[in-house]
């Protein structure tokens, strides 16, 4: 019997309509443009990040009221995902596109690129793992998953069988457990009970669908 696996939540392809990215409705928004994801501080919660599809990142220190431009050091301005780091507020990481990572250690004002060894990271989350900020897991598209435990200056693939074949859109850590990682994939769902060194599928009644987001 699989631990934990009652408390995942599924939303699938064939259960949830088609989603478009936004802010919330209430935190105003950064010029026209697409916004992909939204960060908080944990330490200021009026300081906020958004990622856009042609702007790159705008950074608001007035919960949305007003936005600036925070791109120094990114080339690329569709910015799809962005993260803080949970120890250290400081310290951002942003996914790009072509599979393209970035980290901050000033608040935003400045980006240095972690180069994974792929061109195809696609999860649209950066997971971090709770107490491990270094450890960076990005899914990508029919390669499986990369693993960074120093922040992104080296990075290796672990053992995926099937799963190291996949498309990942989505990677969740137990916070409580984090040895314990999930995968949503256009496959099916997998788990790691070993921090996502290697993984199996989780098949009861799943079959091979296309897991697009979950949560525990």
């Amino acid at each position: 019997m699989l631990l934990r696996d009652t408390s995942v939540r599924l939303r699938t392809a064939e259960s949830i309509p088609a989603l478009t990215p936004t802010l919330h409705p209430r935190v105003a928004q950064p010029p026209p443009q697409l916004a992909l994801a939204l960060a908080r501080d944990p330490v200021a919660p009026g300081t906020l990040f958004a990622t856009t599809d042609t702007g790159g990142v705008y950074r608001s220190d007035d919960g949305g009221l007003k936005w600036a431009a925070a791109n120094e050091g990114l080339p690329s301005r569709y910015v799809g995902t962005i993260a803080f780091d949970p120890q250290s507020h400081a310290t951002l990481y942003a996914g790009a596109e072509a599979g393209r990572i970035f980290k901050s250690t000033d608040g935003g004002k400045s980006w240095t690129e972690r180069h994974p060894p792929t061109t195809r990271v696609s999860t649209p989350t950066i997971p971090l793992e709770p107490g491990h900020p270094d450890v960076i897991e990005p899914g990508t598209n029919r390669g499986g998953i990369f693993k960074t435990t120093d922040g992104g200056t080296a990075w290796v693939q672990p053992l995926g069988g099937k799963m190291g074949r996949c498309s990942v859109w989505n990677v969740t850590v137990d916070p409580l457990a984090p040895s314990i990682v999930y995968s949503g994939t256009h496959d099916g769902l997998f788990k790691s009970a070993d921090g996502g060194l290697t993984w199996t599928p989780i098949i009861h009644g799943l079959q091979s669908i296309n897991v697009l987001a979950f949560g525990i």
